[in-house]
């Protein structure tokens, strides 16, 4: 048990070194590695216990791996590629205590620090979702690991028309406080321009006529008008003894404070008495405001939620960012990577919530400046500025 108990010892020893010791002051010209006063006979390189064969060289490649360490004692330098199985390793004792496990010692060294992490959580809960603005627009963000490379990261799901809460787009509400007519911010109409003031008499032989379609402006009603000479005077609105003149008229005044028809819906009467569409005409008919016109046929685009993609109507609802493409839901996405809340380009890695080129340029081995590694050396080499030697 004083040989199982030395060993522990050493192997505790090389371990607490590595952890605390200051790789500034490391001697890379150096191959060496330094022993503490454990003393050892040598016998062997390899323990069996039972059916079971630990071997001692492996312990060794994997403290090797970690770096060079130098350990002085006694002023006592022993060269680092000294074979292991020179030392004194006899572990008879050790099939006396059932508790006592070589797997667990080699599993704990090789798991120590021996690998980088590649991406970190931006989130905590798989389906989460919260509301982002993002160039002023709002989006649902969602929770989950969109790229399958075990981390969760906060991914837009939809873009919100109407603003966002609590990780919800919000659902339009109609708007028409101090508006007589226009867009109600939902698509919807907060009325038409189809009732004008009274016809009246400016002076006693002058009529003011209005048209009956007005216009729109500001959200409120404009209506034109013309002004009449009544031969035989005007009263209370009208030419005296007045013969209406409706000649090549479909709406609009007659002369004589009447009117010659009236339009229909989505029309208006211009200048000139004839009935045209208000908004857009398309394929004979007359559009609704908003509508745009496709193959001959009004059509309302619809982008409800969605940020780039076709609108339905041979339009598109935006475009994406550079690194960014359009998935199927009208979403702008990172096209290879999303890191930090910002896409990275086609060969960069997320490194601390930042993209990052690696570099192995010249290299075959050693750290790639992005948390990765451009490769291992095989033993007896050990990497020295990125070149196994």
């Amino acid at each position: 048990m004083n040989r199982l108990s030395n060993l522990l010892v050493l192997l505790l020893f090389i371990f607490t070194s590595y952890c605390m010791h200051d790789t500034s002051e490391l001697d890379k010209e150096k191959d060496v590695q330094l022993l503490d006063t454990i003393s050892l006979d040598v016998i062997r390189d390899s323990i069996t216990i039972d059916t079971f064969e630990v071997d001692i060289l492996d312990i060794y490649h994997d403290i090797i791996d970690v770096g060079i360490i130098d350990i002085e004692e006694d002023n006592v330098l022993m060269d680092e590629r000294t074979d292991l199985e020179d030392l004194d390793l006899t572990f008879e004792d050790i099939v006396d205590n059932p508790d006592v496990y070589i797997s667990d010692v080699t599993s704990d060294l090789s798991d120590v620090a021996f690998s980088d992490i590649g991406c970190t959580n931006e989130c905590e809960q798989v389906g989460v979702k919260i509301c982002k603005t993002i160039n002023q627009k709002e989006y649902v963000n969602e929770c989950k690991d969109s790229n399958s490379d075990g981390c969760l990261e906060w991914v837009s799901i939809a873009f919100c028309l109407y603003g966002c809460s609590s990780g919800a787009c919000l659902s339009c509400q109609p708007d028409c406080k101090d508006k007589e007519c226009g867009s109600d911010g939902c698509g919807g109409s907060c009325g038409e321009c189809t009732n004008p003031p009274k016809n009246y008499c400016e002076s006693d032989k002058r009529l003011v006529v209005f048209y009956s379609e007005g216009s729109c402006n500001e959200f409120k009603c404009k209506y034109n008008s013309e002004t009449i000479v009544c031969e035989n005077g005007c009263e209370n609105g009208w030419c005296k003894n007045c013969t209406p003149n409706c000649f090549g008229k479909q709406c609009g005044p007659d002369g004589c404070g009447g009117t010659c028809g009236s339009c229909g819906d989505l029309q208006r009467c211009n200048a000139n008495g004839v009935c045209e569409c208000k908004y857009l005409s398309c394929g004979g008919a007359c559009c609704n405001q908003g509508q745009v016109c496709h193959n001959n046929t009004c059509c309302t685009p619809n982008c409800f939620g969605k940020q780039c993609g076709p609108d339905g109507c041979g339009g598109t609802c935006g475009s994406c960012g550079d690194l960014q493409r359009c998935n199927a839901n009208g979403v702008c996405e990172c096209e290879y990577l999303s890191c930090g809340g910002v896409c990275c380009g086609v060969d960069e890695v997320c490194d601390n919530n930042v993209c990052c080129l690696p570099d192995c340029n010249n290299k075959e081995c050693g750290h790639d400046g992005c948390g990765g590694s451009c490769g291992d050396c095989f033993y007896p080499e050990k990497c020295i500025g990125g070149v196994c030697q």
